[in-house]
């Protein structure tokens, strides 16, 4: 594995000397350490690393006498120790079975790995007229130290990998490192040290078994059982996270510092007596298991059988990565592709099928990023029947007719503006652009009404059924999700009825809609004659799929209407604020926020959560009942929910008994990682989409996973109506859900969310429901905020979470009167497009918790919004895409200008 941790000042440079080792000697330690680098070839730093040198090199001090000038090394960092950490069954076999020839491997595979960070990361910070900016430069300054402990003091063949915060311009300039890039590639610059450590294990006759999806693997052999006796840190790490209640994506590494022992010194002679005690008493023959492989050594894959296996990392890679975004950096495709291959191939070989993907096309390569022919014949698939369909309807009311039926309708600007367009446009596929809070509802109520007097049907399509339902309940339109919309579609034969029913559909929050499900959807329509109302707003969050087709088809000519007047929002500050966000303009916000109150920093991540949580709890039941709990992650969303919940019942509106009750949580798979049998884990809970008579599995049947082979690629799950075990292989049956289980509390008064749509019992994913516990019957009862009431059954309604807190992407479409808003600046989840979606929700205050105020400025302008393969491709070849089509004239009325240069500015 890889890890990276910022160096803090030059004073502990010493450390590497010492750090998780037990050398007591100085010129021992020195002589496992090196420098490397172009960087460091340049200043003539070669051999061994001296102290004193090392000192004065990361205080800018350089051995050609420049000196990286005050201020450019840093504020908070002088280097950034990279940390190459070779598997545990690796560290065994050095240090306790005396194998050299793996320590020699582990150096060879962290070589490869900073190769490609010198080469892909490697750029100086510098100023252009007053703007920060970098260049691209391929040489480092590393010193780098052999270590052989962890700080229990377990046989860890580890290499920390020094990166001194200096690096060369073209210009023979040194000047600081930046290291933004550096954090972009760790992931791949991991898996490739991996893919090479698997490849040179290999060739010195071991076998290697991968232990999961990202690439991990152990040598062949060692189990679990043998390898953990040797893992007392991790072990130690794991116990504290249970005891603390710790978790999250930064859990381990807070459970670490909070068990972190100083090392003892403890002789060399000593620790391996020590280690070849513990491996016998586990019966561990770890001599006999190198000989074995000095045997086998010299066997090594052919260049056509790893080609094979890296072309199809490759095209999995892109597969997977192509889901879910039209452009994708290279160093994803790197990354994710090596992490595939890993025992089968290495990094080279990936280039190499690489290579070929863009010769045939199917791959285009953008500079630093990616694309496909699929994703780019999709968008111009899209547009095209976007353009095919202007002028080929009539208008359902003429202008003057129009204008005359929404007179006294009481509308805004916007609001006429918007339904007139609807109802008198000539082209089957139009827009209405809105901002968060317009009234878009309202709007569709009029255009509804009176479409509907001239014959047509109005149905309503959404991404999610939460927002298919409030469609139906709000607008008066019968909705259906997108998802349901297509598959009853699918494969289905034309019923003979194009141009018989006059139907207009609805696609509300379009902005969520990928470019996929965008294309299907408008085939189906213009297949059945009909028209396509898309609603959404190109500023708020994007689709979960690939590709920004509402952004691409008002760019392109797609006749638009904008709504710009905000209604929602009671107050004029708190619109004002809104107003600005939209515009564009989230930075300024922060201060208005901060200097009207409802802004607050609390740095430490528990504090803040309680401040959140206390937030919400002093307000009366009333007030709470109408607030909304915004986060940003998953993680910070569960500790929400269980602070309140504490909360809550210590007030008394959670009482009775408790009742532990399993939930599914959604694992979010692409397709490409539901075949994959890496993807999955004992205890995981599968759900099939379809019937499978092979395996004698009906549709909507659940199972459990006992087992994972990966080597027949073949994984053991028990059904659980029946308890058989079936052999399933996902690769060839992979029309399933897949969920982890969890274990959840309720008392009657809680809250739940559904996270899954059941239409039979008339609930929809993101639907709240308040919990009453019928004792003595033993009957849990789900009364939604309808007033229906029905009962449930814990050991089979498994899709529910606690609903007292959400992420701000399922909160999008909801309103409310007040918010609390958890806005964690490190989080990659805050940016421009969630900020806006967060404070938009709310139609009388917001209240906002971060960390820092500064940092969540900078949070606030960084966009996370989805490319399309249309623009990057012209972008690439020099054509503005506003200028693509100059024998068009633009639909776009000039009303949308500003929000125009928005989206360019995004």
């Amino acid at each position: 594995m890889l890890s990276l941790k910022n160096v803090a000042n030059a004073q502990a440079a010493a450390s590497y000397y010492e750090k998780d080792n037990y050398y007591t000697n100085p010129e021992e330690a020195r002589d496992r350490s090196q420098w490397w680098g172009r960087g460091a070839e340049e200043l003539g730093l070669a051999g061994p690393v001296d102290p004193d040198v090392f000192e004065r090199v990361l205080n800018g001090e350089l051995p050609n006498g420049d000196e990286i000038r005050p201020g450019t090394t840093g504020k908070d960092r002088v280097a950034i120790d990279a940390t190459f950490s070779a598997p545990k069954s690796v560290s065994l076999l050095v240090e306790v079975g005396g194998d050299e020839r793996l320590r020699d491997a582990h150096k060879q595979a962290v070589t490869k790995a900073l190769d490609y960070l010198e080469r892909e990361t490697a750029e100086a910070r510098m100023m252009v007229d007053g703007e920060r900016s970098t260049e691209r430069t391929g040489n480092f300054i590393v010193a780098r130290f052999e270590h052989d402990t962890s700080r229990a003091q377990d046989p860890q063949v580890h290499t920390h990998a020094v990166i001194v915060n200096a690096t060369q311009r073209e210009d023979g300039a040194w000047r600081a490192l930046s290291n933004e890039q550096l954090y972009k590639h760790k992931m791949a610059a991991g898996v490739i040290y991996r893919a090479e450590l698997a490849s040179e294990v290999q060739k010195l006759g071991y076998d290697v078994e991968r232990m999961g999806s990202d690439g991990r693997f152990e040598i062949g052999g060692l189990g679990k059982n043998d390898l953990e006796p040797f893992s007392q840190r991790s072990a130690t790490i794991r116990e504290a996270m249970q005891d603390f209640g710790l978790e999250g994506g930064q859990a381990a590494e807070r459970a670490a510092l909070m068990t972190r022992k100083a090392k003892s010194s403890v002789s060399r002679e000593e620790l391996h007596g020590e280690w070849r005690a513990r491996a016998a008493s586990q019966g561990l023959t770890l001599e006999q298991i190198v000989e074995q492989s000095k045997e086998r050594a010299g066997g090594e894959r052919t260049v056509a059988e790893a080609r094979i296996a890296a072309s199809e990392g490759v095209r999995w890679a892109t597969e997977h990565l192509a889901e879910r975004q039209s452009v994708f950096a290279q160093q994803a495709i790197e990354r994710y592709a090596t992490q595939q291959v890993v025992g089968n191939a290495t990094f080279e070989e990936v280039k190499w099928a690489m290579a070929k993907m863009e010769h045939s096309g199917e791959l285009i390569k953008l500079a630093d990023t990616y694309t496909t022919f699929s994703a780019l014949k999709t968008e111009q698939e899209t547009i095209q029947l976007m353009r095919d369909g202007q002028g080929r309807v009539a208008p359902i009311l003429s202008r003057e007719q129009a204008e005359q039926v929404i007179d006294g309708k009481n509308l805004t600007e916007g609001q006429a503006r918007a339904a007139i367009h609807v109802l008198t446009s000539e082209d089957r596929f139009v827009g209405v652009e809105g901002r968060a809070g317009t009234g878009k509802t309202t709007m569709l109520n009029v255009a509804r009404e009176h479409a509907e007097q001239q014959g047509y049907e109005i149905r309503g399509l959404a991404v999610s059924g939460s927002a298919a339902r409030t469609l139906e309940t709000e607008a008066g339109i019968p909705s259906q999700t997108v998802a349901q919309f297509l598959a009853e579609r699918t494969g289905a034969a034309s019923d003979g009825t194009k141009g018989e029913r006059r139907v207009m559909y609805v696609v509300d929050e379009s902005s969520l809609l990928g470019s996929r499900d965008a294309h299907e959807v408008m085939k189906s329509l213009a297949r059945e004659d009909a028209r396509g109302v898309f609603m959404g707003d190109r500023v708020q969050l994007a689709a979960v799929q690939a590709g920004k087709p509402f952004a691409l088809l008002v760019d392109k000519g797609m006749n638009t209407e904008q709504m710009s007047e905000i209604v929602r929002q009671r107050s004029h500050e708190l619109k004002e604020v809104v107003e600005k966000a939209a515009d564009g303009q989230a930075a300024g916000t922060i201060a208005q926020l901060e200097k009207s109150g409802q802004l607050v920093a609390i740095s430490d991540r528990s504090a803040r959560l309680d401040a959140v949580a206390q937030e919400y709890l002093r307000r009366d039941r009333v007030h709470q009942e109408s607030t909304l709990v915004l986060t940003g992650s998953r993680a910070d969303r569960a500790e929400l929910n269980g602070r309140i919940r504490e909360g809550l019942r210590q007030q008394g509106v959670l009482s009775g008994q408790e009742i532990r009750a399993e939930v599914l949580v959604a694992k979010d798979l692409t397709k490409s990682q539901i075949k994959d049998v890496g993807s999955y884990e004992q205890g995981d809970v599968i759900r099939f989409g379809k019937d499978y008579g092979s395996l004698e599995v009906s549709k909507s049947e659940y199972g459990r996973v006992m087992s994972v082979e990966s080597d027949s690629k073949t994984i053991s799950v028990k059904m659980e109506r029946d308890g058989r075990t079936v052999e399933w292989k996902p690769n060839k049956h992979s029309t399933v859900e897949t969920y982890r289980p969890e274990e959840r509390t309720l008392q009657g008064g809680d809250v739940i969310r559904w996270t899954r749509n059941s239409y039979q019992q008339g609930y929809r994913n993101g639907d709240l429901a308040k919990i009453a516990v019928d004792e003595e019957r033993g009957i849990v009862v789900a009364e939604d905020r309808g007033g229906r009431q029905h009962a449930i059954d814990l050991s089979r309604d498994r899709h529910w979470d606690h609903g007292y807190a959400s992420t701000v992407h399922g909160s999008q479409g909801r309103t409310v009167e007040r918010g609390i808003y958890n806005a964690d600046s490190e989080q990659i989840s805050t940016n421009r497009e969630a900020w806006y979606v967060a404070i938009s929700r709310v139609r009388e205050e917001v209240k906002v918790y971060t960390d820092n105020a500064t940092n969540l400025r900078e949070a606030v302008q960084e966009s996370q919004s989805q490319s399309s393969a249309v623009e990057a491709v012209e972008r690439h070849a020099g054509v503005d895409r506003h200028e693509a089509d100059t024998d068009r004239p633009s639909a776009v009325s000039e009303r949308t200008s500003s929000t125009r240069q928005v989206e360019l500015e995004r």
